[in-house]
This record gives structure tokens, sequence and C-alpha cells, in this order.
């Protein structure tokens, strides 16, 4: 049985196009309908003009966002645009300008995407708008970015008792005011067979409660050895591979992504409107960041737990390839 297939916690996965509706997968599904069977009708009864969707991700250096004339049927050649479309951060000013780009999505669909160079920032507040050729602002949306969280690490206590070792370790993320949009959790090891390192996806997130000599910030309790068992059981060959960290990704969404009911529910989302921060138009454009941190276990707790720490050399490239990955390497205190 092989290694699941590596990821790289802080980095998207596949077809970037992807970003431009992750996480509003399921919103922009049920918007333009799940099937070809169904036709998607222009909306005639609104004075609205354009729908928008998308995320601006932190963690990238590109941001794209779908533009879909309302009058027009999303099927066919979607024909040119005649619109400029711009962003503003309104904390300082800056405008930035939006190239537009046909695209066809991996379903088929072609659509009109609007791409940009530029990193986000925290906590700042930008403005996206679609102006028509006069001038005139007709379409908009606001999105305030996520405040980035900050990761520490506790040593593992680790204990003895009649049915063999207890070892614990808590992972805490401050400047964090509710529960991630979502959670992802590995096991990274030095595979001698690639030569590289593998990242093990564990198929559970540890225990966790919001912090309570902490404010805003939630406590992840790591169980060493349970997670010991889990490796054991689902993925053996990491047996005799270097341990070379554990790590976390926590996915934050701005807070405007808060769907009726607190659900996304296909049907409710496909109602035009439902789910909507968009201003002389249709849909959602949110701000997105991933997270990541990855820590090192003390050699002798390793050992404890029948790992091979890693040598010297592949430290220091162990923390070159996390440099490299925009992940945190987290030094446990």
């Amino acid at each position: 049985m092989p290694y699941p297939v590596p990821f790289r916690p802080n980095t998207p996965r596949g077809n970037p196009l992807r970003r431009v509706i992750a996480p509003l997968l399921l919103v922009i599904a049920a918007v333009v309908g799940t099937g070809c069977e169904e036709a998607v009708y222009p909306i005639i009864e609104t004075d609205r003009r354009y729908s928008v969707y998308g995320t601006l991700d932190m963690n990238s250096d590109r941001q794209m966002v779908r533009v879909i004339p309302i009058r027009e049927t999303i099927f066919g050649d979607p024909g040119e645009l005649n619109v400029e479309v711009r962003s503003i951060d309104l904390q300082n000013g800056k405008e930035y300008a939006w190239r537009d780009s046909v695209v066809t999505f991996p379903d088929g669909l072609v659509g009109h995407v609007f791409v940009t160079q530029k990193r986000i920032e925290s906590l700042h507040r930008y403005r996206l708008e679609i102006l028509e050729p006069d001038g005139e602002v007709v379409t908009w949306a606001e999105t305030t970015v996520p405040l980035r969280p900050r990761a520490t690490v506790a040593r593992p206590t680790v204990a003895t008792s009649p049915q063999g070792y207890v070892a614990l370790q808590r992972l805490q993320w401050a400047d964090l005011p509710k529960y991630p949009f979502e959670v992802t959790y590995w096991y990274r090891f030095f595979s001698y067979r690639g030569n590289r390192f593998v990242d093990v996806a564990m198929p559970h997130v540890p225990g966790n409660a919001k912090s309570l000599d902490v404010a805003n910030a939630w406590d992840f309790v790591v169980d060493l050895v349970a997670d010991r068992s889990v490796l054991d059981e689902e993925y053996p060959q990491w047996r005799g591979d270097p341990l070379a960290g554990i790590g976390m990704t926590v996915t934050l969404l701005d807070d405007a992504f808060v769907p009726p009911g607190g659900k996304f529910d296909r049907e409710v989302l496909s109602e035009p409107g439902t789910f909507n921060n968009v201003e002389g138009g249709f849909g959602f454009v949110g701000s997105v960041g991933r997270f990541s941190a990855e820590w090192v276990l003390p050699d002798s707790t390793a050992r404890v737990l029948g790992y091979n720490p890693l040598g010297g050399a592949l430290r220091a490239l162990h923390a070159q390839t996390l440099t490299a990955e925009g992940t945190e390497l987290v030094t446990v205190r």
C-alpha cells in the first residue's frame, strides 16, 4: 500500500482556476445548475447587471474572480465583456486593475475570469468594483481579510500507565476568535525510497476546545500514542523512515461567509440573492487564508514512540523545505 498522495499544506492543489470559486464551489454549483439538462436562463426581472463570484486568497500573489453578465446564459460563447474591473485597498486607497480572460472550466463551461497580481494583507478591507465604459460603477462588493493567527506548541508530556505510554502535546492557535472553516493535520516523514519528504494526511483532527486561559485562541491536543496506532494501521510504510515533523493547516474565512442557517445547503443557495454580498448584482466575494505550522518532536519523545528522529543534514533540508512552502516551523517550548 503506497503513501497517500503527498500534498503541500500551504499550496492550492490542482487547477489554479479552482481557487476562483473555492471555498465557494457549492455556492456556484447551486447558482449555475447541476447538469447539462438544466438550462440556466437570464434573469430578466432585475436592474442588476452582473454576478460576481470569487475569493481573495491571502496565500497567493494572484487573485481571480468570475464575472457573469446577468442577462446572458452562462452556456455557449461568453463573447466580449466590455467592462473594467478594479479593486481598492480601503486601508490606504491604492487601486489595482484586473485583466479579463476567457476560461474553460473543468466542467466544460466557459466564462470570464478577471485576474490581478496582488497579495492581500491581513485585516485590510478591499472593495471590488465593476465599471461600464462610461466609468459608472454598477456592481461592487467588499471583504475584510481575516486576522493572521499565531501558533505555539508546548513540549509533549509523556507518562507511563498500565497500558503503556501516554503522550500528549498541545498546539494553540492565538488570534483565532472562532473555529476555523477547515483543519487539516499531517505527519511528515523523509522517504528513503523516494528521497523526499512525504506528508501523511491523518483521517482525524486532534481534540480541541476554545482556550480557557487565552482570549480568542483555540487549543488542539495531539494524542501522540493514538496517532502512532493510526499510522501503524493505515500507513505502515512509514516504519524506518525518519519523522520530520507534525503539522496542521487552518483555513479561515472572512466574517461575511455565513450562509443562511449556518449551512452550505445547495437548494437554499440556488435562490438568487440568498448568499450575496454584491451590491448592484448577485454573487459573493470573500477572502480566505490558509495558515500552516509544523513542529519537530524532541528526539527523546520520538524515540519513546518508536520513531527515528531526523539527522542533522535532513533537519537543515526540512527547514529549507518548510520555508519554500510558506509553512512556519514552530519551536516547541
